[in-house]
């Protein structure tokens, strides 16, 4: 399975599968044009059906986006793991990575 980068993750699971709304409706969004959109004022996550005014913060995402996509050290990930869980790491990725 390929790793994937959204813009959004859920600030409670770490999903990568957040759905930003903007006045009760799915916002459209795309990659060239994120910052022209409309400012999401819901994010809602079908993994953990949670309703979050907010997504994962900026340094979170960033190395939680790392990990998925490059595995982490053995603390980290774990960290990570257990704070959020439905975090997409590949286990084999994890393990070149930490047994090279």
């Amino acid at each position: 399975m390929l790793a994937k980068i959204t813009p959004y993750r859920c600030a409670k699971c770490g999903s990568g599968n957040v759905v930003p709304y903007t006045n009760g409706e799915k916002t459209a969004f795309s990659f060239r044009n994120l910052q022209k959109q409309a400012k999401a004022t819901e994010y809602r996550c079908p993994d953990c059906h949670s309703h979050l005014p907010y997504s994962m913060n900026a340094v979170d995402k960033a190395a939680a986006d790392s990990m998925v996509l490059f595995g982490g050290d053995e603390r980290t990930t774990a960290g990570f793991l257990k704070k959020y869980r439905n975090l997409e790491i590949d286990p084999v990725l994890q393990m070149i990575c930490l047994n090279p």
